[in-house]
């Protein structure tokens, strides 16, 4: 047969548990409280002073003032602070002296020549020496000449050509840059003119009244010095073969001589 329980019995037991854990939370909460407290006390602590930093900042210029304008009669008392300052902070792991700084060694160098190094480094505000001024070139007094392909021939102002061992049958009248004025040596053109001009990489072809024989003449330079190597090459040494004369001859005296072709 079962037992039977009884009802008043199970519930004093109940309530005798019931006891037992609400003074095992109590003693709990007891020994909690006090620690979660004291932690929060603790993370609140670094907040207010870091929140109190910039407010001692701002207030220290109205004590200084304050102090500054008192007339200097002191009213602070005693343990109390007369004037509070602030150093300027510095980086400990920042460079304080600068790499690129100009040192300027002062006092007599041991050379012996009195400058100290500063003074070699030239002015910023010197200027650069002014070009010296550009020579003018004299005029020309020479050319260059060729007579029917033969050898060139430098030709002064007032001389005839072409040179010997060749028979003169021009004569340079003037030179210009670039260009020559010609005439006939011993004769005349048949156009009644004086001269007749010839420049530079154009050709003249003149001709001959009494026999139709041809003359091209070539300017290849004009100028007042020594003529380039690849305008008049150096004379042939002895023994070397000489240049062969231009196909022509003198024109008998008072032959009148045409222009042919001009530029």
């Amino acid at each position: 047969m079962a037992k039977r329980l009884d009802p008043k019995a199970k519930a004093k037991r109940e309530k005798m548990i019931a006891a037992v854990a609400g003074l095992v939370l109590l003693g709990v909460l007891a020994f909690a409280i006090p620690m979660t407290m004291k932690q929060l006390k603790s993370q609140q602590a670094p907040a207010a002073a870091a929140a109190a930093t910039p407010t001692t900042s701002t207030t220290t210029p109205t004590a200084t003032a304050s102090l500054a304008s008192s007339g200097g009669t002191s009213t602070v008392a005693l343990g109390q602070l007369g004037s509070l300052g602030r150093f300027d902070s510095k980086d400990p792991f920042a460079q304080q002296v600068n790499p690129h700084a100009v040192v300027v060694l002062v006092g007599k160098p041991p050379d012996g020549t009195g400058k100290s190094a500063g003074s070699e480094a030239p002015s910023a505000s010197s200027s650069p020496p002014p070009p010296p001024p550009r020579v003018a070139a004299p005029p020309p007094t020479s050319a260059v000449i060729t007579v029917n392909g033969g050898p060139p021939q430098k030709i002064s102002v007032g001389q005839d050509f072409p040179l010997a061992p060749f028979d003169p049958l021009f004569h340079l009248a003037s030179v210009g840059r670039g260009v020559a004025r010609i005439s006939i040596a011993g004769g005349s053109l048949s156009d009644g003119q004086t001269t007749v001009k010839v420049r530079k990489g154009h050709p003249l072809t003149l001709q001959n009244d009494a026999d139709g024989t041809q003359y091209v003449l070539r300017l290849l330079w004009t100028g007042s010095g020594v003529p380039p190597p690849s305008v008049l090459p150096l004379a042939p040494s002895a023994g070397s073969p000489s240049a062969t004369a231009p196909s022509a001859v003198t024109p008998p005296t008072g032959a009148t001589v045409t222009t042919t072709a001009s530029p």
